[in-house]
């Protein structure tokens, strides 16, 4: 980002009333101006669609749509906007335009002609150079690869995020497998249609989808969350053992109070004073064909 870019946002950001019904339109002929400049203000059109995104409400969705056919990166405008509705207790507004920017999206992706792809052609998105790295390894035929602009794997886990904090297991699973059409090596993306399964009630397809996490995963916490997932499942099918094992792993990689309690009724259940020794907890998991990563 250039310092010209960095002073447009200080003097917007110094704009701003904080009043929705002011800064909203004002932000919004920003946006419109920017977009007919020409060049490309990538950094600058992010902050103001962004800023936008946030102010949104049920009162301006056509708008709102207008917004996200102007911008060039909307995934990833839109993740940050509802990622903060969300934390802010706004989940029930985040859901409402998220809904509408996935099929605003959607459309767009259909007029843009992505879909359906050129014969050899896919279109995808990466969330690091592992990913990458992949994709490429697992597509050695002479596939040309087209990385999206903008993020919609990431925007549609936020998404996912929000429907699985609300309990709406149908929709989550949507746009679970939404977000893995973009990204097939998404270790959040399988962790999300986990859950979503888990809610549903497929615990196998559930425990089927938090392996494929742990295949993925490089992130000490997204491991410990596919265990976890494991070990739930696991629970729910009556397999206390293997649950008992993957909860363990679970603590393992990121120790916390949920897990250790989660472990201390396991024990219960199973009749147990103490965790059994290594070896057998990785016998158990290996007899499930459970991957653990000790030799």
């Amino acid at each position: 980002m250039n310092n010209d870019t960095s002073n447009k946002i200080e003097q917007i950001s110094a704009q701003l009333t904080g009043n929705v019904k002011v800064d909203r339109p004002f932000l919004y002929e920003n946006i419109v101006a920017t977009s007919k400049q020409g060049k490309d203000e990538k950094y600058y059109l992010s902050f103001l669609t962004t800023m936008y995104y946030f102010f949104s409400d049920v009162d301006n969705i056509e708008q709102f749509k207008e917004v996200i056919a102007l911008d060039k990166r909307p995934a990833d405008s839109l993740a940050i906007a509802l990622k903060h509705l969300s934390e802010l207790n706004e989940g029930e507004k985040a859901i409402y335009l998220g809904m509408h920017a996935a099929s605003e999206m959607e459309t767009l992706i259909e007029k843009r002609e992505l879909y359906p792809p050129l014969s050899g052609t896919d279109y995808r998105n990466f969330d690091s150079r592992i990913e990458e790295v992949l994709y490429y390894a697992d597509n050695k035929a002479n596939n040309q690869l087209i990385v999206a602009q903008t993020n919609y794997s990431r925007f549609y886990t936020v998404l996912v995020s929000l429907y699985l904090k609300a309990n709406h297991a149908s929709n989550a699973y949507k746009y679970a497998l939404k977000a893995l059409e973009w990204n097939p090596y998404s270790a959040d993306a399988y962790l999300n249609l986990s859950k979503a399964n888990n809610l549903l009630g497929d615990y196998n397809s559930a425990i089927e989808a938090a392996l494929n996490a742990v295949k993925y995963a490089y992130k000490k916490p997204r491991i410990a969350d596919a265990y976890r997932q494991i070990s739930l499942n696991y629970t729910e099918l009556g397999k206390y053992k293997i649950a008992l094992a993957a909860q363990v792993i679970s603590a393992y990689y990121d120790p916390s109070d949920d897990i250790e309690n989660e472990i201390a009724a396991l024990l219960k259940i199973l009749n147990r004073n103490q965790i059994p020794p290594a070896e057998k907890l990785l016998k158990v998991l290996e007899e499930a064909n459970i991957p653990h990563g000790y030799n």
